[in-house]
């Protein structure tokens, strides 16, 4: 797997293969996550290749000026979007440029650039300045869609959220059925 660390979109390289791409930040990956990334994974079949674009670090940590905890470091969540079949990651750094960046910039500079051609991304995925990018901009611009409905267990919404409060109450068993796996950083 390929990673690539994106602090000006301006670095992004053109070139001629066409890719599927999982939308989100994904902290946590937890079983909504893992769907939505294998579905993506899923769908590049033949000569794509399979892509996650998401950040470096939360929006919250960028806006509070303050280190919010992960629950997946970036090395951690490397080595699961590998194990899920991923084969490139571009991992964003949420600066002033990105959060500027306008939704159809980021459907022309970083989509289009990399030959995205299906996204999957679930619900509550935003994207463009304030979060103004909608999945009918994608549509428009001729890119395929995959949203992900919100999913629950025992009434509880699938979320990072969710896991956070589950680590803090340790409650690991929960956390092993929302997220597929035992809770752990490195």
């Amino acid at each position: 797997m390929e990673i690539f660390n994106i602090s000006d979109i301006s670095e992004i390289k053109k070139d001629n293969v066409r890719r599927v791409a999982a939308l989100g930040f994904f902290d946590g990956i937890h079983n909504a996550h893992q769907k939505i990334i294998c579905g993506a994974v899923g769908a590049a079949i033949g000569d794509y290749k399979s892509i996650v674009i998401t950040l470096d670090k939360s929006p919250k940590e960028y806006f509070a000026k303050s280190k919010e905890e992960s629950l997946t470091p970036l090395k951690k969540k490397s080595k699961i979007f590998e194990e899920l079949g991923v084969e490139e990651v571009y991992y964003l750094e949420f600066n002033e440029q990105l959060q500027n960046l306008e939704a159809i910039e980021f459907i022309d500079k970083i989509l289009k650039k990399l030959k995205v051609e299906k996204v999957f991304f679930g619900y509550d995925y935003k994207y463009g300045v304030k979060g103004s990018g909608t999945p009918e901009m994608i549509l428009n611009s001729g890119i395929k869609v995959s949203i992900h409905e919100k999913e629950e267990i025992e009434h509880h919404k699938i979320s990072t959220t969710t896991l956070k409060s589950f680590v803090i109450n340790n409650d690991f068993v929960s956390y092993i059925k929302f997220s597929g796996r035992a809770y752990s950083i490195v």
